[in-house]
């Protein structure tokens, strides 16, 4: 992957609010540009401890990504000028947090202009930091002794996992630019392109902000309210299209949110909190929250792949709730891999068939008629 490194102009506040739609401020000169760092490195393991002492090792992926500023024994000098400003300002006598937050107010890491192949997170980890690394060369030891001092950008050590007041402040800061592709008309987050504009396709993708939208036929609610008729079970089927997980990888699961006509995730007060309307699984409360029910992928690798989610508890919800209008009824059903408060973030995506091929998503519906 492929970075550029520029310096906040001024520190994030502890009074200010952030969020994607944040535009941070940047200093006019970047540090460094089109730094390259590695997403397939490996890390060296022992099995155990007599493995260890056997020197037998294993091997397993390196989720650390390294950019390299300054390397004077490889002539790697992209940030040369900020490590030299920096060093010489913790050389000083009585450097400590005020001389900190001067000589770096904070780091804007941001992919390369034209650089799309893939997305990194960076999470609250100790392992996410700025590292100096430096020796005396007046030093008379031989070799010499290398020192280090880090600037930690994750929780504080030792916390219960709770953001406390010391700890790095930071946000993530998105933008999604569709081009001329079929997808323009969703730079506008209230649109939305219909199935046929995509060659009876629909796309799912995480990191972009790609949902697919669902609804419940009219013809089918009234069936089943008007009719004398139990629902013993109702399933929600989503075909997948084939073989496309190649590049990016199919999404694992897919929640589902109601909407209104603008796309907008419809809401529900409970108490003092204020969740999304997020379809919960079934047998557990339909207007509770945190047991959201996820659509699983089956036969991923076979040529007929799809979602199955489960929604029974959730239907009998939909249809007393469009009579008795207890809450506010969704125009529709929108299909994510992730929710909105999600931390992680990936290119994972879905290509779901909604062509007559395959017969498109389907709401299965099995019941039993009173007489």
């Amino acid at each position: 992957a492929v970075f550029d490194l520029r310096e906040l102009a001024a520190p994030l506040s502890e009074t200010s609010a952030y969020s994607s739609a944040t535009v941070p401020s940047l200093s006019a000169t970047p540090l460094a540009l089109g730094m390259a760092g590695r997403l397939d490195r490996r890390q060296r393991l022992p099995q155990n401890k007599a493995d260890s002492l056997a020197g037998t090792f294993r091997f397993v992926p390196d989720p650390t990504l390294r950019l390299t500023l300054l390397d004077t024994r490889r002539n790697v000098r992209p940030g040369e000028a900020f490590a030299t400003r920096f060093f010489s300002a913790l050389r000083r006598p009585g450097f400590g947090k005020t001389e900190l937050t001067a000589a770096l107010k904070g780091l804007a890491v941001a992919p390369t202009a034209g650089y799309n192949r893939a997305v990194v997170s960076f999470g609250r980890s100790l392992a996410s930091r700025l590292v100096f690394y430096f020796h005396d060369p007046a030093a008379a030891a031989r070799p010499l002794a290398w020192h280090s001092y880090s600037v930690l950008f994750g929780a504080s050590p030792g916390g219960t996992g709770a953001a406390l007041p010391n700890d790095p402040r930071y946000y993530t800061y998105l933008t999604t630019d569709f081009g001329a592709s079929p997808l323009a008309p969703l730079a506008n987050p209230t649109q939305r392109v219909p199935a046929a504009g995509l060659n009876g396709l629909a796309y799912v993708q995480d990191g972009a902000g790609l949902g697919v939208r669902v609804r419940i036929p009219e013809a089918l609610a009234t069936e089943l309210t008007t009719k004398q008729q139990v629902i013993n079970r109702a399933e929600l089927y989503l075909p997948v299209k084939p073989f496309t997980g190649a590049v990016f990888p199919y999404a694992e699961g897919l929640f589902v949110s109601e909407v209104d006509s603008l796309n907008q995730v419809l809401r529900r007060a409970q108490g003092l909190l204020v969740t999304d309307r997020v379809v919960q699984r079934d047998g557990a409360a339909p207007t509770g929250n945190g047991s959201e029910a996820l659509a699983l992928l089956y036969d991923a690798n076979t040529s007929a792949p799809y979602y199955l989610l489960p929604v029974t508890s959730y239907l009998q919800y939909y249809l007393t709730n469009r009579s008795t209008r207890t809450e506010t009824v969704p125009a529709g059903l929108l299909l994510t891999p992730t929710l909105r408060r999600s931390q992680n973030l990936t290119l994972n995506r879905s290509i779901l068939d909604v062509s007559s091929s395959r017969g498109g998503p389907r709401l299965r519906v099995y019941y039993s008629q009173l007489r």
